[in-house]
């Protein structure tokens, strides 16, 4: 398992009971919805503002997928500030690992 190493990531802590409660929601709230619910728009409402923000690069929320925990999202402005091991996670989203069965991608250095 790799090591994702994060410094100085401004984020807006919605995990955070007294943050739900001033936007208006429960934690149950943001990992209930589906596509088309109401909770969804909403949530899409809040990180529509909150990337609006140039000093926010990311949100803490709860997971929908793992009960109790919690998902840290990078916007990618913030890329720059995250490592996962030795290895910036700008240069692993830019130059993605290939397939086993494919070559690497070329740069265009």
């Amino acid at each position: 398992m790799s090591e994702l190493l994060v410094e100085e990531l401004p984020v807006i802590d919605l995990a955070n009971a007294l943050a739900l409660e001033h936007v208006g929601m429960r934690r149950e709230e943001l990992i209930a919805g589906y596509d088309l619910s109401p909770e969804t728009e909403h949530c899409r409402s809040i990180a529509a503002v909150v990337r609006s923000r140039p000093a926010v690069l990311g949100l803490l929320v709860p997971s929908a997928a793992l009960p109790g925990a919690d998902v840290l999202v990078i916007f990618p402005a913030g890329f720059r500030r995250a490592r996962i091991g030795a290895q910036s996670l700008v240069e692993l989203v830019l130059n993605p690992l290939p397939e086993p069965d494919q070559a690497p991608l070329e740069r265009d250095d």
